[in-house]
């Protein structure tokens, strides 16, 4: 049982009692973030930056308690806690010139900082091929050299399937804090480990715990959780906190993996701090007088943050949030021991990823916030691979399922194909008649509207959730006037140079995944006539029997300009 119960109850109970007068005192707090920023923003350079804030201080009448919410000026009473966190690595371990600082820099980084705990906000098994090829082994192994605490799940941590996660929580050492992801025919959450207790000096206890927002659930391939469902992650939030207050931990720490980053500290009482993932912003934001904070994605900044926790007044009196950019953090050495475990994996896959499997007279562009927003070349090559490798009349890929694999005018490698489709799913055959499919591509525009809405107008609030689920098509083009009213939008849709037929049944190729997005229910109720070979080899195969070049011209969504 942890110590301290009783003390920390008394004063929050009495202060609730005895409160007569109270003043609200002003928040000193410089954001790290002057604006909000966009998804395309997180790739700007960043310097060392801090970030200092005062909780709220109540006036009290009653003198005794005049502590029991801003604490004493009384350094002996304070206990430094310091954590170091990521989100969103996606198999990113590796140094690279490009931007990837890197796990071994990154255990350095934690080191130097103090860190107290180093945590995960989810998806962080899954992604590059260092990841994929070993069904996420590899950064297993790395992670327990790193020597995480906890991390919370993304959605993309379940694409090994839900056996294969537990065996990466076991072979990490890493455990899993998602208390809201429930197996059906138990009613029981389906990882073991509801929270983590870290108990510092003058004994703080530091408590930690996860939850994950159903609303990711359509980024994550049904048949991949099979058997589970999510509870509601505020409910789920509200009693954990409840349970670790009654058990008697100090600080709270919250891990989430959510669209809306927000949520826990909008809607959860007595969480400290909530660090989260998902949305691959770097972001450090109040709310509620909380820090949310999230670090961008892969390892393209370092962060951690000091939290000074006043004994006397059982709060937190400073958070301090310091960043380390690229820059700054490459002159980091590597730690010795999270080197070994990468060198360890990449010897074992540098011949299979670095095979050359063609060429391509240009870069190959799926960076996010292009192919998520329009249609690019690199999503003409995937398309085209599907219909290649099925036979099919057309294609569809959503959007999200073609990832940046940077490839740059050159050799291509087998690696960079794996980087670009990582996700271990297989080529599925479906009939749909043309009115369904100029629905599909109807709902679809909408999506990659809003999304070029957002740019151009520099507002990530306008930003779609769905935006992953815009589709990127083959076999087909079609013109579109973005003044009219949804629905109305697509003007025409040629097929092979001839106008769609909307009573006519097409083969479309797609993947697996695709197959069963929830954005489009009349792919997932359209019957399927055969299933293919996994979506990364067609595209490998492409590549080296037809190569690149067939996809480079021929734009497949355009705009329509009135006369």
């Amino acid at each position: 049982m942890i110590t301290g119960l009783s003390a920390v109850n008394f004063r929050r109970n009495l202060g609730k009692m005895f409160i007569l007068l109270f003043l609200t005192g002003s928040t000193v707090h410089k954001s790290t973030q002057n604006s909000m920023r966009l998804p395309w923003e997180v790739e700007m350079k960043r310097s060392l930056r801090s970030t200092l804030f005062s909780r709220r201080a109540f006036l009290l009448l009653c003198v005794p308690l005049l502590f029991a919410c801003v604490g004493t000026a009384d350094k002996d009473s304070n206990t430094i806690v310091t954590i170091a966190f990521t989100n969103d690595v996606h198999g990113h371990a590796l140094h690279t010139q490009s931007g990837d600082l890197g796990l071994a820099r990154f255990k350095t980084f934690a080191a130097e900082a103090g860190a107290d705990l180093i945590l995960d906000a989810g998806d962080y098994y899954h992604g590059l091929p260092f990841a994929t090829m070993t069904s996420g082994e590899s950064m297993a192994a790395v992670a327990k050299a790193v020597g995480y605490d906890a991390m919370t799940v993304g959605n993309h941590d379940w694409n090994y399937g839900p056996a294969q996660l537990k065996k990466l929580e076991r072979l990490s050492g890493m455990p899993i804090l998602t208390s809201n992801v429930i197996v059906k025919a138990t009613g029981r959450p389906f990882f073991a480990t509801p929270h983590v207790v870290k108990s510092l000096k003058h004994g703080l206890a530091v408590c930690v715990f996860g939850v994950v927002d159903p609303a990711i659930y359509r980024a994550t391939a049904p048949a991949r959780l099979e058997g589970l469902e999510y509870a509601d992650p505020i409910a789920t939030a509200q009693k954990a906190v409840t349970d670790l207050r009654a058990a008697g931990c100090g600080l709270i720490v919250a891990l989430t993996h959510t669209h809306d980053r927000t949520q826990i500290a909008q809607n959860v009482a007595g969480v400290d701090l909530v660090i989260a993932g998902h949305e691959h912003v770097e972001e450090d934001k109040m709310v509620n007088g909380i820090h949310v904070l999230e670090t961008g994605w892969a390892t393209r900044s370092f962060w951690s943050v000091r939290l000074v926790w006043n004994r006397v007044g059982q709060c937190l009196t400073e958070v301090q949030v310091n960043t380390l950019d690229f820059d700054a953090a490459k002159t980091l050495a590597g730690n010795a021991t999270v080197q070994a475990a990468l060198d360890e994996v990449s010897a074992m896959l540098d011949p299979i990823m670095n095979e050359v499997i063609g060429t391509t007279p240009v870069d190959l562009v799926a960076e996010k916030i292009v192919v998520r927003s329009g249609e690019t070349n690199m999503a003409r090559v995937v398309t085209d691979a599907y219909l290649y490798a099925t036979g099919a009349e057309l294609a569809f890929e959503n959007s999200g399922g073609v990832r940046d694999a940077e490839i740059k005018a050159g050799n291509i490698t087998y690696g960079q194909v794996v980087g670009t489709a990582p996700f271990g799913n297989y080529l599925v055959v479906k009939e749909l008649a043309g009115s369904a499919i100029r629905n599909i591509l109807e709902d679809s525009l909408d999506i990659f509207l809003r999304a070029q809405k957002s740019i151009e107008e520099n507002d990530s609030s306008l930003w779609p959730d769905t935006d992953g689920s815009s589709l990127q098509v083959g076999g087909m083009s079609y013109q579109y006037d973005k003044t009219l009213p949804r629905g109305e939008r697509i003007q025409e849709i040629l097929v092979n140079g001839q106008p769609l037929d909307a009573d006519r049944i097409h083969t479309v190729a797609m993947s697996n995944f695709m197959a069963q997005n929830q954005d489009y229910p009349v792919i997932i109720a359209a019957e399927t006539v055969g299933t293919f070979n996994a979506c990364d080899e067609a595209i490998r195969d492409f590549i080296k029997d037809k190569g690149v070049e067939g996809s480079m011209e021929g734009v497949r969504m355009n705009a329509r300009t009135k006369p």
